[in-house]
């Protein structure tokens, strides 16, 4: 023991220098260490609050036969020069037949937590239109720092195929039941 003592003693200097290094070793290694993390953390954060972009096919109201596109901004920032392109091109299916507002159109500024809707028409025309049901939607969009995002989303609303959009014939026939009743009592009061 006395050995390692003297040894020890003898080769402070060099010791020190040794544990000198090891220090320095560490420091770089927390301050790399720490910059990955703050790093990690920026990217976190622009992903948290950069715009984000989500298209559907949508029925305007559950009692309505009509169908309509829906663009809407869900993120927490706005979206800037928004490019939407449909695949198969989308158009108003009422006459006349012109493109459809949210296919193949750029739109300057989206906010975040608005939508643009477009009506294309009633469900019988669009499934003639599209008999698939099937789209693909090319989005490209711009965050306030000019940052590019490009996606594409896969829609298949094939399901719909099974459903009746229409009004039943008892809901129809309780409707005209109602009409009558309605106009029978301005008659009675009038």
């Amino acid at each position: 023991m006395e050995m390692i003592v003297q040894w020890t003693n003898d080769n402070q200097g060099f010791l020190f220098a040794v544990l000198t290094l090891g220090y320095v070793f560490a420091t770089f290694a927390l301050v790399h260490s720490a910059n990955k993390s703050n790093r990690l953390s920026l990217q976190l954060e622009q992903q948290r609050t950069r715009p984000h972009l989500m298209v559907s096919i949508t029925r305007v109201t559950h009692e309505s036969p009509c169908v309509s596109t829906l663009l809407k901004n869900v993120g927490s920032t706005a979206a800037h020069n928004v490019k939407v392109t449909w695949t198969p091109p989308l158009k108003k299916l009422t006459k006349p037949h012109n493109p459809a507002i949210l296919d193949n159109n750029t739109f300057s500024y989206l906010p975040p937590g608005h939508e643009i809707t477009d009506m294309l028409g009633t469900y019988p025309q669009f499934r003639e239109a599209y008999p698939e049901l099937r789209f693909q939607v090319a989005l490209q969009y711009y965050d306030e720092q000019g940052v590019k995002y490009r996606h594409t989303i896969d829609l298949d609303y094939s399901y719909w195929l099974g459903i009746n959009f229409g009004l039943t014939p008892s809901v129809t026939r309780e409707l005209r039941e109602i009409s009558r009743a309605i106009k029978d009592s301005t008659h009675h009061i009038g």
